[in-house]
């Protein structure tokens, strides 16, 4: 940049001055028309001019970062730009799968349901316990079937006939027998048995029955069986206990 000096005769009258730095190393100096020994006046900005003073030490580089960074870009070739990218990626992708993994690992802590345990045996069942608990028929073809069997006939179907299919000739029960017990409970009343065998024929035998008032009767049986002609089982004896 040039400006209008007043030189001597024999020089030439405009005189170069250096580009100007950035606005941050820039300060005002006074006008050529001014005396060196006078002040400028500070009201008056018409007769300053800008002009680029010598950098200090504590002058901020503000260049230099982009003078780094330019070095670096054109030093790197582009296999290695591609690395890095790949690099910062899969960093990228570890830390939201550890992420996730910690959120859905506390997720499974707070919404895990409390233990649920079975329901408790209720009606004449309540408190009974051996290798058969049942207050339904079985499979006559077993001890612990056979059994049962002959209980839910009595007790459930209330039906003398049924019963007596399940029974041997030397049992020494007789169908009328049979018919007056099934009367004589009242209707509504439900029944239990618990079966434990202690042989290949025979078993202990707790019957519980029901009554619709509430009312518990407890019975105490040994049971022998024997097998019948069609492959079944047939109840020979009923012995009570207690």
């Amino acid at each position: 940049m040039r400006y209008p000096d007043t030189p001597p005769d024999d020089e030439d009258r405009w005189v170069w001055l250096d580009e100007p730095r950035p606005a941050s190393t820039l300060h005002a100096v006074p006008g050529p028309d001014l005396h060196p020994d006078l002040d400028p006046d500070p009201e008056s900005s018409g007769d300053r001019w800008l002009g680029a003073l010598p950098r200090t030490p504590d002058t901020a580089d503000t260049g230099g970062y982009r003078s780094w960074w330019a070095t670096v870009r054109h030093r790197l070739p582009a296999g290695a730009w591609a690395v890095l990218a790949a690099v910062v990626a899969i960093l990228i992708g570890v830390v939201a799968v550890s992420v996730d993994s910690g959120d859905a690992g506390e997720a499974a802590v707070t919404t895990a349901a409390p233990p649920s345990s079975a329901p408790a045996p209720e009606g004449a069942c309540t408190g009974l316990s051996g290798t058969v608990v049942t207050d339904r028929a079985g499979d006559p073809a077993t001890v612990p079937g056979v059994i049962a069997s002959f209980q839910a006939a009595y007790y459930l179907r209330r039906d003398a006939e049924a019963a007596m299919r399940l029974l041997a000739p030397e049992s020494g029960i007789v169908v009328d027998g049979l018919a007056a017990g099934i009367v004589s409970i009242p209707r509504g009343t439900t029944h239990c048995v618990a079966i434990t065998p202690i042989s290949s024929t025979t078993a202990n035998v707790h019957i519980v029955e029901l009554r619709a008032e509430g009312q518990r009767i407890d019975y105490l049986q040994v049971v022998n069986t024997r097998p019948g002609p069609d492959g079944a089982l047939l109840i020979s004896n009923i012995q009570r206990q207690g």
